[in-house]
């Protein structure tokens, strides 16, 4: 998979970088000519003062995302996930994919119909685990 960014090219290897998903049974499914917006988690949580859309126009456009709720670390013991947040390792409804194309079509963007139709969003995490600026800076040149 390859994005086209302002100054060249971002390669992407399956499933050192990356593990996309879409419902529908088809060997290849393409999104040609469309801006991808990376959203993080593509989490809005007032609740933990957590947004992940704000000040980002996604109308009409595919979201990079990562998959599952935001991990975030304790302030006491850095080795474990904050349990005030997001409900530590549990998963909350905002990690789930359903969430996550609800939260998309409300925002407005290209996926404003069900997965199961091309205009799908791709979750992205791959092996190497991408953290959420590493993927930020990939597609921020």
């Amino acid at each position: 998979m390859s994005f086209a960014v302002r100054d060249g090219t971002i390669d992407l290897k399956y499933p050192d970088d990356f593990i996309a998903s879409s419902a529908r049974l088809q060997p290849e499914i393409k999104i040609n000519n469309s801006e991808v917006v990376f959203v993080g988690y593509g989490v809005v949580a007032p609740e933990y003062g957590w947004d992940d859309y704000k000040n980002v126009d996604v109308r009409g456009k595919t979201l990079l995302m990562l998959i599952g709720d935001p991990p975030i670390p304790d302030p006491k013991d850095s080795s474990k996930l904050d349990e005030k947040m997001f409900k530590g390792k549990a998963m909350t409804y905002y990690g789930r994919w359903t969430y996550k194309y609800e939260i998309a079509a409300q925002k407005g963007s290209r996926c404003d119909h069900p997965p199961d139709r091309v205009g799908w969003i791709p979750l992205f995490r791959g092996k190497n685990e991408l953290g959420q600026g590493e993927l930020r800076d990939r597609f921020a040149k």
